[in-house]
């Protein structure tokens, strides 16, 4: 009876082994995934930064192109004004 029951057991214990080990095998595939998710949320978090500064690049950009038209359109202005002086002078 005892050879009937160890018969019994042995694919039992196969089996339980065979999901010992894909349970392993899951475990390891898990925390591989998981490390490359904290990988890739540090390159987000990263590109996030990165981000930001090249907005503040920009911005910046756009002001000092504001500020220089600005400039352009005032020597402009005073170009034409000392333009109109000079012609004014050659006349009288």
């Amino acid at each position: 009876m005892s050879a009937k029951v160890d018969s019994l057991a042995r694919p039992s214990e196969d089996k339980e082994r065979t999901l010992i080990a894909k349970i392993r095998d899951l475990e390891n595939q898990l925390r591989e995934k998981e490390g490359l998710l904290r990988t890739r949320d540090g390159q987000l978090q990263e590109l996030s930064a990165e981000m930001g500064v090249l907005a503040e690049g920009i911005t910046q950009i756009r002001r000092d192109r504001e500020r220089m038209s600005s400039e352009i359109e005032r020597l402009t202005s005073a170009l034409k004004e000392k333009k109109i002086l000079l012609a004014k002078g050659r006349d009288s």
